[in-house]
């Protein structure tokens, strides 16, 4: 399974389709190993959480920004799920 079964929406991108984790440090290193397409690094800063109607617990925002700081996307991370899926979103890729 790649996605939350109860998943709707843009993988990564919207809240109801986060980027999956089993915990906090799974979390952490799920974006860590996130490259743009290109291959370029990227930073990120937590932006808080928010609820999604199809998920029990909240969901983590993050800022992603390229090496200039220039911001490429939000990205929602549930860290309740029970593996870490080391799957990119659009635009992305894992190494």
């Amino acid at each position: 399974m790649f996605e939350h079964p109860n998943a709707y929406g843009q993988y990564g991108y919207d809240a109801t389709n986060p980027l999956l984790a089993e915990d906090i440090p799974s979390g952490y290193k799920l974006l860590n190993k996130l490259r743009l397409k290109s291959g370029g690094k990227i930073t990120y800063e937590r932006l808080g959480s928010t609820l999604a109607p199809n998920l029990p617990y909240p969901v983590d925002r993050y800022r992603i920004c390229n090496a200039s700081g220039v911001e490429i996307a939000i990205l929602h991370v549930y860290i309740y799920y029970f593996a870490t899926v080391f799957k990119a979103p659009e635009g992305f890729r894992i190494e």
